[in-house]
């Protein structure tokens, strides 16, 4: 059974003012609970912040769990390459403009691996300098399954998509 550190920005809350874990990571966490030992950290800090060192009392949290696997979902969490000993994902579900703790990343870029869309992977190369080698790309994860079944309606989503190519990117 892994430790598995896992941080994210989680805006929403439950009628007790408490953290509600977001729908698109829900099924990740689900997954990963069922065979290993997960510390999940929710917040409502979000986008370019410098999060700096984390606080004493989530230093001995970190410490005692000494996790094996670190998953930072847009680094939105803490600076904590110099607290564990351990590989430390930074998996960016929004564009990487919006990541956090940029000067840290910009310091030691290699000593992170990255899940990143295309479009991020060639800012972190680039204005990051992270070797290509440490990036990937995977498929978004869900828990959701089509059912085969007579549909009625047509079902039509209209949203944005986060992007750093500027306001004319649906004329590209």
């Amino acid at each position: 059974m892994s430790k598995i550190l896992i941080a994210m920005f989680a805006g929403t809350l439950n009628e007790n003012g408490e953290r509600v874990l977001p729908a698109f990571y829900e099924y990740v966490v689900s997954q990963l609970k069922k065979k290993n030992d997960v510390f999940l950290f929710m917040h409502g800090m979000f986008g370019d912040i410098d999060f700096g060192k984390p606080p004493e009392n989530l230093i001995k949290q970190i410490e005692e769990l000494n996790p094996d696997l670190c998953i930072l979902f847009n680094n939105s969490f803490y600076e904590i390459r110099d607290i564990v000993d351990c590989p430390i994902l930074i998996y960016y579900v929004d564009s990487v403009i919006y990541t956090a703790n940029k000067s840290a990343i910009k310091r030691h870029p290699n000593a992170y691996f990255y899940i990143a869309d295309n479009e991020s992977k060639n800012i972190l190369e680039k204005e990051y300098h992270v070797s290509s080698q440490r990036i990937k790309n995977i498929a978004y994860f869900s828990g959701v399954r089509a059912k085969k079944e007579v549909k009625e309606n047509n079902i039509v989503f209209i949203g944005s998509k986060f992007v750093s190519s500027g306001p004319n990117y649906l004329t590209q």
